[in-house]
């Protein structure tokens, strides 16, 4: 039978975890929003950080959710890389941002989570974002004779070539827009 824990007992309880997190791993930036975490995290200590999250009997987020990347054009670092991760003994989702450049490298995280290599994939299939160490890293869910990265800002509405398919001859043709 489950019990009814009021928001302060539950925000008391996400305190005291994150708290260890704020006391074991330093240089991270940690929000609070409702009953979720998010933290900011510099690339250069991402894996680390992510060994000692996973591993740790304080935290053991073993599931990997999602990674998804938002594209900012205008700033410096224009990706910002989020990972969802959930712990299933705690019962605590974490939401893990990293921002890169145009052209920088994320480290992987597919020799930790195996389940990251289809997600980086496609974040580098539509953004660019360039997975250092991925094993797998080619095209997804695109032609592989396409250029660019059809999700980021600047890429043009109607990209660079039309498809057109000629019923008499059954014949794919490439036509320059």
């Amino acid at each position: 039978m489950f019990k009814y824990i009021n928001k302060k007992k539950w925000v008391l309880l996400n305190l005291k975890i994150y708290n260890t997190i704020l006391k074991i791993l330093p240089n991270i930036v940690i929000f609070y929003k409702g009953f979720s975490v998010t933290l900011n995290i510099k690339k250069k200590d991402f894996i680390l950080y992510l060994n000692i999250l996973k591993k740790n009997s304080s935290f053991l987020f073993k599931y990997l959710i999602d990674i998804s990347v938002i594209d900012y054009p205008w700033k410096k670092n224009r990706f910002f890389v989020g990972y969802v991760f959930r712990s299933l003994t705690y019962n605590k989702i974490m939401y893990c941002f990293l921002k890169c450049s145009n052209f920088s490298k994320v480290f992987s995280i597919s020799s930790l989570y195996s389940s990251s290599n289809w997600a980086e994939r496609e974040c580098w299939d539509f953004f660019g974002v360039f997975f250092f160490l991925n094993k797998n890293l080619k095209r997804i869910l695109t032609d592989y004779g396409f250029k660019g990265h059809p999700l980021k800002k600047d890429f043009p509405l109607l990209g660079f070539n039309e498809l057109y398919y000629n019923v008499v001859s059954s014949f794919l043709k490439y036509k320059k827009i």
